[in-house]
């Protein structure tokens, strides 16, 4: 049953003194809806004036992505960013999308990022934590719209004196309206400035036929490993290097950056090879997460000839 509003004025100045107005009392039981003002029965009212909008508004009711229906109901907006990601050196070998080398261990401190598209639009954050490894650009329809459409994009990493430390990296993003546009870019290592005086560690740690299997617990013991790093094809001075095996991890020292071949080899108590696999191992800046490395029996090896 509709409410009805108050008759007598006498009674009238009672409510007004104890209880809220009711709204809909002037004109009816409803709001009317599009003139802006949260009335009886409405979630939201944006109005039909983009020039005009309430508080809280980026578009008028009913509108392409607008918070607020035709019907003035509250609806799930959507909204347009950019999202663009960063690594340095390419992804991690332990976790897709994680950067292979930290900020710390190329002294990046900041990164630059202007972004430019459609209808001049530019903005550049000067200062974006290098460790956030992403940054975001988010549409305002009232005072820089995101709009659909071709961007370009620029990155520097600098140091914490705003130093750039490798020439900008330009990306080009197809944007599309109310998706998160997400674009990963990297910082190659033979880009930075200072890359010819970048050394970096190897490590990695041996397991025998299946994973955790050790020098002494796999299905056939482990008696002396021997380990073949090389470089595009050649092995390094010094070369095969043979010694008792032991479950621990090695770190391979003072190596440029770069793409290596490491060769495993497991020999029983007779000399005899049981265990053997070559694997593409990569060198970043500094000490690096160990490889796990399971070598699998020789017979079952893809790179070793039985």
């Amino acid at each position: 049953m509709p409410e009805r509003c108050p008759g007598p004025l006498i009674v009238t100045l009672f409510v007004l003194f104890l209880a809220p107005v009711q709204p809909g009392c002037s004109g009816g039981d409803v709001g009317v809806c599009g003139n802006g003002l949260i009335e009886r029965y409405e979630e939201c009212d944006c109005g039909g004036d983009p020039l005009n909008l309430p508080t809280g508004c980026y578009q008028v009711n009913g509108a392409e992505n607008s918070s607020c229906s035709a019907t003035c109901t509250q609806r799930e907006v959507h909204f347009t960013k950019v999202i663009l990601s960063w690594t340095i050196n390419g992804e991690s070998f332990l976790l897709p999308g994680q950067s292979f080398d930290t900020c710390n261990d190329v002294d990046g401190t900041y990164v630059r990022v202007l972004l430019e598209g459609p209808a001049g639009y530019s903005v550049e954050n000067s200062a974006v934590h290098c460790t956030n490894h992403l940054v975001e650009f988010m549409d305002d329809p009232i005072s820089v719209p995101l709009l659909a459409g071709p961007y370009q994009a620029w990155l520097e990493i600098q140091t914490a004196e705003a130093t750039p430390l490798a020439p900008l990296v330009q990306v080009n993003l197809d944007v599309f309206e109310g998706i998160d546009n997400r674009v990963m870019v990297n910082f190659r290592l033979e880009d930075f400035y200072d890359f010819e005086n970048m050394r970096g560690d190897l490590g990695f740690r041996t397991f025998w036929g299946i994973e955790d299997a050790g020098c002494t617990t796999s299905a056939t013991p482990v008696a002396e490993r021997e380990i073949t790093l090389s470089q595009d094809g050649s092995a390094l001075a010094g070369y095969p290097l043979m010694a008792a095996c032991e479950d621990a991890s090695l770190f391979i020292s003072d190596l440029d950056p770069g793409d290596y071949q490491l060769l495993v080899k497991g020999f029983d108590a007779l000399s005899a090879v049981q265990f053997c696999e070559q694997y593409d191992v990569k060198v970043g800046v500094g000490i690096q997460p160990a490889y796990r490395l399971v070598v699998p029996p020789l017979a079952l090896s893809e790179q070793c000839t039985p």
